[in-house]
Formats: C-alpha cells, sequence, structure tokens
C-alpha cells in the first residue's frame, strides 16, 4: 500500500513537471485495479463453505460437534465440488455477490 502511494504521489510530481505524460502510468494502474479485483474474487472464493477451503472451515467450527463431523467428511470431495460448480457456472453465482459485498466494504474504508 505505501509503495502504491508513493508510486501516486510520485506519478503526480513527474506528470506535473511535464517529464512523462500521464499515459505512461495507465497500465501500472489498470495491473493494480486487475490484482485487487482477483484478488478479491479469491477470498470470496475462499469463503466458500466447502470442507477444504476456509469457508469450510469456519462452518465446521460454528456446527455442532456430529454435524461438523459430516461435513469434514465430504472433504475429500471438495474440490471436485468446487470444480463442479465453475464448469456448471454456479460457482459465480455464490462468488460475485460476495466479492462485490467485499469491493464495497473496502471501497468504503478507503
Amino acid at each position: 500500500v505505501l509503495a502504491l502511494l508513493s508510486a501516486w504521489i510520485l506519478n503526480g510530481l513527474i506528470v506535473l513537471q511535464g517529464v512523462m505524460p500521464e499515459s505512461l502510468f495507465a497500465p501500472l494502474y489498470a495491473m493494480v485495479r486487475f490484482s485487487i479485483r482477483i484478488n478479491i474474487i479469491l477470498a470470496a472464493l475462499n469463503l466458500l463453505p466447502v470442507p477444504p477451503l476456509d469457508g469450510g472451515r469456519v462452518l465446521a467450527g460454528i456446527l455442532p460437534r456430529d454435524l461438523a463431523h459430516h461435513l469434514d467428511r465430504i472433504e475429500p470431495y471438495g474440490m471436485i465440488i468446487v470444480i463442479i460448480l465453475l464448469a456448471t457456472g454456479l460457482l459465480g453465482v455464490f462468488i460475485f455477490p460476495v466479492a462485490r459485498f467485499i469491493a464495497l466494504f473496502i471501497s468504503l474504508l478507503s
């Protein structure tokens, strides 16, 4: 974050001095925006309540012990479930609303 902030300030100083055009830094900003978007989507994916993912571990911690045991039994098949959701297009139904919420939350913090 500090590196990005200092690059932004340096960009402003260089553009104000007329040394380099502003369009020179446009690809850098696009890459940063894209990497932030990818990280938000990966965070939303990790929150899915499927046992090998962190969301599954949280759900297992919240559930009563006997129900958590049943959830733990599907852990070997968790990635297969995620791949099936991805192949059928249902993964986006679960991930993108959560990703939008995370992005909104981050934008409210900044």
